[in-house]
């Protein structure tokens, strides 16, 4: 899910929204099918896919050093 702090406009656009998948399984918002303006969620799923490429996962400290007695 999308957060959007309240923001109406994101609101209306991200009940527009019509969601597919291509043969290769991947899942997509389809403009076409939607038929109004869902640009907004389009703009935060392609941000969200280039944040998570450039910034992955936090790794945990206890799986790579183990516990640290004092």
């Amino acid at each position: 899910m999308i957060e959007h702090c309240g923001n109406g406009v994101m609101r209306w656009m991200r009940s527009n929204v019509v969601i597919v998948s291509d043969p290769a399984e991947n899942i997509k918002i389809d403009k076409k099918k939607s038929g109004k303006k869902v640009d907004g969620p389009v703009a935060a799923v392609m941000f969200l896919g280039e944040w998570m490429t450039f910034h992955p996962p936090l790794s945990n400290p206890y799986n790579d050093r183990g516990v640290v007695s004092v």
